[in-house]
Protein backbone atom coordinates (compact mmCIF):
# COMPACT_ATOMS: atom_id res chain seq x y z
CA UNK A 1 0.00 0.00 0.00
CA UNK A 2 1.38 3.50 -0.78
CA UNK A 3 2.46 5.64 1.70
CA UNK A 4 1.42 9.47 1.33
CA UNK A 5 3.32 12.64 2.76
CA UNK A 6 2.81 16.04 1.72
CA UNK A 7 5.31 17.94 2.13
CA UNK A 8 4.93 22.02 2.61
CA UNK A 9 7.74 24.02 1.49
CA UNK A 10 7.97 27.70 2.77
CA UNK A 11 10.28 30.14 0.85
CA UNK A 12 11.90 32.22 3.54
CA UNK A 13 12.15 35.46 2.07
CA UNK A 14 9.21 35.05 -0.35
CA UNK A 15 6.54 34.50 2.08
CA UNK A 16 3.22 34.16 -0.37
CA UNK A 17 4.61 31.13 -2.33
CA UNK A 18 3.99 27.96 -1.21
CA UNK A 19 3.77 24.73 -2.87
CA UNK A 20 2.74 21.67 -1.47
CA UNK A 21 4.73 18.28 -3.07
CA UNK A 22 3.40 14.95 -2.49
CA UNK A 23 6.11 11.93 -2.97
CA UNK A 24 4.75 8.08 -2.44
CA UNK A 25 6.96 5.44 -1.06
CA UNK A 26 6.37 2.33 -3.23
CA UNK A 27 7.83 -1.19 -3.55
CA UNK A 28 10.93 -1.47 -4.68
CA UNK A 29 10.50 -1.38 -8.88
CA UNK A 30 14.09 -2.92 -9.35
CA UNK A 31 13.85 -6.10 -7.64
CA UNK A 32 14.97 -8.27 -9.51
CA UNK A 33 18.03 -6.29 -9.97
CA UNK A 34 21.09 -8.00 -8.04
CA UNK A 35 22.07 -4.79 -6.65
CA UNK A 36 19.29 -2.94 -5.71
CA UNK A 37 16.78 -6.53 -4.77
CA UNK A 38 17.89 -5.77 -0.94
CA UNK A 39 15.42 -2.77 -0.92
CA UNK A 40 11.93 -3.05 -0.13
CA UNK A 41 10.91 1.21 -0.21
CA UNK A 42 11.68 3.12 -3.41
CA UNK A 43 10.89 6.91 -4.13
CA UNK A 44 11.00 8.60 -7.14
CA UNK A 45 12.12 12.52 -7.03
CA UNK A 46 11.22 14.44 -9.86
CA UNK A 47 11.57 11.38 -12.16
CA UNK A 48 15.44 11.65 -12.04
CA UNK A 49 16.68 10.84 -8.87
CA UNK A 50 15.42 7.42 -7.47
CA UNK A 51 16.03 6.54 -3.42
CA UNK A 52 16.22 2.88 -2.37
CA UNK A 53 16.01 2.06 1.11
CA UNK A 54 15.76 -0.92 3.22
CA UNK A 55 12.80 -2.20 5.21
CA UNK A 56 13.86 -0.96 8.16
CA UNK A 57 13.81 2.64 7.32
CA UNK A 58 11.50 4.70 8.93
CA UNK A 59 9.31 5.96 6.23
CA UNK A 60 9.41 8.97 7.90
CA UNK A 61 13.69 9.05 7.09
CA UNK A 62 12.63 7.71 3.73
CA UNK A 63 10.78 10.51 2.59
CA UNK A 64 12.96 13.17 4.39
CA UNK A 65 15.41 12.28 1.83
CA UNK A 66 12.89 13.34 -1.19
CA UNK A 67 14.82 17.26 0.01
CA UNK A 68 16.69 16.27 -2.57
CA UNK A 69 13.84 17.37 -5.23
CA UNK A 70 14.38 21.42 -3.20
CA UNK A 71 17.81 21.20 -4.12
CA UNK A 72 16.89 20.36 -7.54
CA UNK A 73 13.98 21.95 -8.23
CA UNK A 74 14.99 25.90 -6.55
CA UNK A 75 11.51 27.32 -7.21
CA UNK A 76 9.76 24.86 -6.64
CA UNK A 77 7.48 24.49 -9.19
CA UNK A 78 7.80 20.68 -9.60
CA UNK A 79 10.44 20.89 -12.52
CA UNK A 80 14.15 20.57 -12.23
CA UNK A 81 15.66 23.71 -12.18
CA UNK A 82 18.67 23.07 -15.14
CA UNK A 83 17.88 20.98 -17.77
CA UNK A 84 21.79 19.99 -18.17
CA UNK A 85 21.21 18.56 -14.70
CA UNK A 86 18.04 16.25 -15.03
CA UNK A 87 19.32 14.56 -18.46
CA UNK A 88 22.78 13.89 -16.77
CA UNK A 89 20.57 12.79 -13.48
CA UNK A 90 18.21 10.31 -15.74
CA UNK A 91 20.69 9.16 -17.97
CA UNK A 92 23.27 7.97 -14.51
CA UNK A 93 20.53 6.76 -12.94
CA UNK A 94 21.32 8.55 -9.75
CA UNK A 95 20.28 6.93 -6.79
CA UNK A 96 20.72 7.24 -3.12
CA UNK A 97 21.04 4.11 -0.94
CA UNK A 98 19.71 3.79 2.57
CA UNK A 99 21.11 1.27 4.60
CA UNK A 100 20.04 0.37 7.79
CA UNK A 101 23.91 0.64 9.37
CA UNK A 102 27.42 0.36 7.47
CA UNK A 103 28.45 -2.88 6.57
CA UNK A 104 25.11 -4.20 6.34
CA UNK A 105 24.21 -7.34 4.31
CA UNK A 106 22.29 -5.13 2.01
CA UNK A 107 25.19 -2.22 1.40
CA UNK A 108 27.36 -5.52 0.70
CA UNK A 109 25.17 -7.29 -1.93
CA UNK A 110 24.60 -3.50 -3.46
CA UNK A 111 28.40 -2.81 -4.14
CA UNK A 112 29.51 -6.08 -4.86
CA UNK A 113 27.06 -5.65 -7.73
CA UNK A 114 26.73 -2.14 -8.87
CA UNK A 115 28.17 -1.70 -11.69
CA UNK A 116 26.53 1.38 -12.77
CA UNK A 117 27.63 5.60 -12.65
CA UNK A 118 24.75 6.83 -10.70
CA UNK A 119 26.02 7.00 -6.85
CA UNK A 120 28.94 8.69 -5.31
CA UNK A 121 27.63 8.46 -1.24
CA UNK A 122 25.52 6.24 0.68
CA UNK A 123 22.84 7.21 3.87
CA UNK A 124 22.72 5.10 7.36
CA UNK A 125 19.82 5.42 9.19
CA UNK A 126 21.54 6.95 12.38
CA UNK A 127 22.51 9.82 9.63
CA UNK A 128 18.99 11.12 9.14
CA UNK A 129 17.17 13.15 11.40
CA UNK A 130 14.12 14.71 9.96
CA UNK A 131 13.80 17.42 11.82
CA UNK A 132 17.32 18.71 11.77
CA UNK A 133 17.16 19.10 8.62
CA UNK A 134 21.06 20.06 7.30
CA UNK A 135 22.03 20.72 10.96
CA UNK A 136 26.06 19.91 11.11
CA UNK A 137 26.87 16.63 12.79
CA UNK A 138 23.00 15.34 13.47
CA UNK A 139 21.54 14.61 9.37
CA UNK A 140 23.96 14.39 6.76
CA UNK A 141 20.81 13.92 4.27
CA UNK A 142 21.82 17.07 2.52
CA UNK A 143 25.20 16.79 2.19
CA UNK A 144 24.81 13.10 0.78
CA UNK A 145 22.51 14.41 -1.36
CA UNK A 146 24.74 17.24 -3.17
CA UNK A 147 27.86 14.74 -3.21
CA UNK A 148 25.52 12.56 -5.61
CA UNK A 149 24.48 15.37 -7.52
CA UNK A 150 27.88 16.76 -7.67
CA UNK A 151 29.42 13.67 -9.05
CA UNK A 152 27.13 12.60 -11.32
CA UNK A 153 26.26 15.60 -13.62
CA UNK A 154 30.05 16.25 -13.46
CA UNK A 155 30.82 15.45 -16.73
CA UNK A 156 33.52 17.40 -19.10
CA UNK A 157 34.57 20.29 -19.77
CA UNK A 158 32.43 21.04 -22.59
CA UNK A 159 29.31 21.05 -20.14
CA UNK A 160 29.94 20.25 -16.50
CA UNK A 161 27.28 22.00 -14.39
CA UNK A 162 27.54 21.19 -10.11
CA UNK A 163 25.62 22.47 -7.69
CA UNK A 164 27.58 23.24 -4.02
CA UNK A 165 25.93 23.07 -0.61
CA UNK A 166 27.93 25.53 2.24
CA UNK A 167 27.44 24.94 5.52
CA UNK A 168 28.18 27.07 8.50
CA UNK A 169 29.76 25.51 11.36
CA UNK A 170 30.16 28.34 13.80
CA UNK A 171 26.27 28.24 14.45
CA UNK A 172 25.71 24.60 13.59
CA UNK A 173 23.03 25.34 10.60
CA UNK A 174 23.72 25.06 6.70
CA UNK A 175 23.05 27.59 4.47
CA UNK A 176 20.79 27.04 1.61
CA UNK A 177 23.03 28.42 -1.25
CA UNK A 178 23.69 26.22 -4.81
CA UNK A 179 26.01 27.31 -7.71
CA UNK A 180 25.56 25.98 -11.37
CA UNK A 181 28.40 26.56 -13.72
CA UNK A 182 27.85 25.83 -17.21
CA UNK A 183 30.96 25.53 -19.38
CA UNK A 184 29.35 25.90 -22.97
CA UNK A 185 27.64 29.10 -22.14
CA UNK A 186 30.15 30.08 -19.42
CA UNK A 187 27.32 31.49 -17.22
CA UNK A 188 27.12 31.26 -13.45
CA UNK A 189 24.05 30.84 -11.47
CA UNK A 190 23.92 31.11 -8.20
CA UNK A 191 20.47 30.53 -5.90
CA UNK A 192 19.60 31.81 -2.18
CA UNK A 193 16.80 31.19 -0.49
CA UNK A 194 14.74 31.97 -3.51
CA UNK A 195 16.75 34.70 -5.03
CA UNK A 196 18.31 33.91 -8.25
CA UNK A 197 21.54 35.94 -9.80
CA UNK A 198 23.27 35.18 -12.57
CA UNK A 199 26.42 36.69 -14.48
CA UNK A 200 28.48 35.37 -17.31
CA UNK A 201 33.10 34.47 -17.04
CA UNK A 202 35.17 36.21 -19.25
Amino acid sequence: MKKLLSLLFVFPILVNSQNTVCFTIDPNPNATDPALAPFAKYVDVLGCFSIYAESSISDAKVLHTAVAAELLDNNEDGIVDDILIEDRLQNQQALMPIFSSEGSSAENTFFNNYNGDGVSAVLYKNEIDPTQTGHWGDDATVEEIMHTINQVTTVDSSDTVSYYICYNEDNGSSLNLSIGFNNKSRALSVKYKGMNSSMDLI
